[in-house]
């Protein structure tokens, strides 16, 4: 989902409805979607303005693969040397109830896979030359800390800033923020603030009630542990993605890269 929205970021027109040019651009949260995004944008100007007091480096794996695509070649490559490349994935359904054996539900080797494919070196994109795919595994922390400290000096974030509610009148829209300030006017505003999104409800707000929706807890439980692999002899430089399906739950386990070696 991120992807395609910094797909549809990256060929946005720099004219608006009313034929000005985008120049000002707000963001409002620094995770790896704002920031993404942040770096997406072919704009002059982009802030982004985050509820927290600094950077939150927590959270689980994230996998990439489409993603690299759309990075330079300079943030690409940092991305590919924190990360650890996923060379296969395979599925196990539940265990038989007499001989306790766990039937083999998938098992991809994804190198032989885009290698035999006739997609190769048209819609994957390379890393150096090489043949290595795209598809990587990395701590959603490093890959935050990547992309902040990439940040072109035409972006800014600040720290502190949680949005309380949008404005809008004919200079842009203004965000005003929990401690009494206000933004400058922006061309556009980009929500990248998680599930209860204050854009959103700003959004949904213009387009009548029956268009507004409220968050829903599906009732899914998703845990998430990370154990250290440090004291291995040499540096990961393949992982695997392992899932488990049983009665009523799911289990993935992986290997990520948190940084070179």
């Amino acid at each position: 989902m991120m992807i395609s929205l910094i797909s549809k970021i990256s060929s946005l027109s720099t004219q608006t409805n009313s034929k000005a040019p985008i120049r000002r651009v707000a963001v409002i949260g620094s995770g790896i979607a704002g920031l993404s995004v942040a770096h997406a944008l072919d704009v002059p100007e982009v802030h982004i303005f985050e509820g927290r007091d600094g950077m939150d480096k927590g959270g689980a794996g994230i996998q990439l693969n489409g993603g690299l695509a759309v990075m330079d070649d300079a943030l690409r490559q940092k991305v590919w040397e924190a990360g650890a490349p996923i060379a296969r994935i395979s599925s196990w359904g539940r265990q038989d109830s007499e001989s306790l054996a766990r039937k083999k539900l998938l098992d991809i080797d994804i190198p032989n896979m885009i290698k035999e494919s006739r997609l190769k070196n048209t819609l994957i994109a390379n890393v150096a030359g090489n043949d290595e795919t795209l598809w990587l595994g990395i701590m959603r922390g490093k890959l935050q800390q990547i992309l902040h400290e990439a940040l072109p000096s035409n972006r800014s974030i600040s720290y502190g800033k949680k949005l309380m509610r949008l404005s809008h009148d004919v200079e842009g829209y203004v965000c005003h923020f929990a401690d009494g300030t206000e933004s400058q006017p922006f061309d556009v505003v980009i929500g990248c603030d998680g599930i209860r999104s204050e854009v959103k409800r700003f959004v949904e707000s213009t387009m009548g009630e029956d268009k507004q929706s409220s968050p829903v807890y599906s009732g899914i439980r998703i845990s998430f542990a990370v154990g250290d692999t440090a004291k291995t002899k040499s540096p990961i430089d393949r992982a695997s993605l392992t899932q488990y399906f049983g009665n009523g739950g799911y289990a993935l386990h992986g290997i990520y890269g948190n940084g070179a070696n």
